[in-house]
C-alpha cells in the first residue's frame, strides 16, 4: 500500500506550546548527548504513538534529509537529532508522499531551514523524474512562544506556500 496524498498546497499554522524545554523532557530526548543536541537551533524529532507504535519512530530517509542539512554549510544552522543510536527506527512507507521528520527551529533559522527543504525537495522531484507530494511539520519556537506549521501537498508549491502565509507566524 502506498502512501499518497491528493492535496495540492495544503497548510495549517496553529499556536503550540512546545518549546525546546519540552523536547528535552521527553523521554526519548538522549540524555547521553544533551550537551550537544541543546547547542541546536533545529532538532529533527521523531513521531511518538504513530499508527500504534509504541516507539519513537522516523519517517524514511530520515537519515539522509538529517545529512542533507548537517552538510549545508550555513553557519546559522545547527542541528541534530533528537534521539541515540540505539533508539532510531525508521519506518518505510514506500510513499509516493515524502514525509519529513517532525522539526522544531528557533524562528531565526526559518528562512534557512524553509530554503534546504525546498531544495531538498527539488532535488527528489529531480531524482524520480515525476511530480512529488510533501509533508512538512515545523514547530517554530520564538522565545517562550512557539506555532505548528503542517503543509502536504505539491513539493514544488511547499516554498511559496510559506512564503505567502508567514504573515501567520509571529506577530512582528
Amino acid at each position: 500500500m502506498l502512501h499518497e496524498s491528493n492535496k495540492v498546497n495544503d497548510i495549517k499554522i496553529q499556536d503550540s506550546k512546545i518549546t525546546f524545554s519540552d523536547i528535552y523532557d521527553k523521554q526519548y530526548f538522549p540524555k547521553e548527548y544533551e550537551q550537544d543536541i541543546k547547542r541546536a537551533n533545529a532538532l529533527l524529532l521523531p513521531y511518538e504513538n504513530f499508527r500504534g507504535f509504541d516507539k519513537p519512530i522516523f519517517p524514511e530517509e530520515t537519515q539522509k534529509f538529517f545529512e542533507y542539512l548537517k552538510a549545508s554549510e550555513k553557519t546559522e544552522l545547527t542541528t541534530d537529532i533528537c534521539i541515540s543510536d540505539e533508539e532510531y527506527v525508521e519506518l518505510e512507507l514506500h510513499a509516493d508522499l515524502i514525509t519529513l521528520p517532525l522539526l522544531i527551529l528557533d524562528k531565526a533559522v526559518l528562512p534557512i531551514v524553509v530554503g534546504l527543504i525546498t531544495n531538498y525537495l527539488t532535488e527528489k522531484k529531480i531524482a524520480r523524474k515525476t511530480e512529488i507530494k510533501a509533508k512538512v511539520d515545523l514547530t517554530v519556537v520564538d522565545g517562550e512562544k512557539s506555532k505548528r506549521i503542517s503543509y502536504e501537498g505539491d513539493a514544488d508549491k511547499f516554498e511559496e506556500t510559506l512564503e505567502s502565509a508567514k504573515h501567520h507566524f509571529f506577530d512582528e
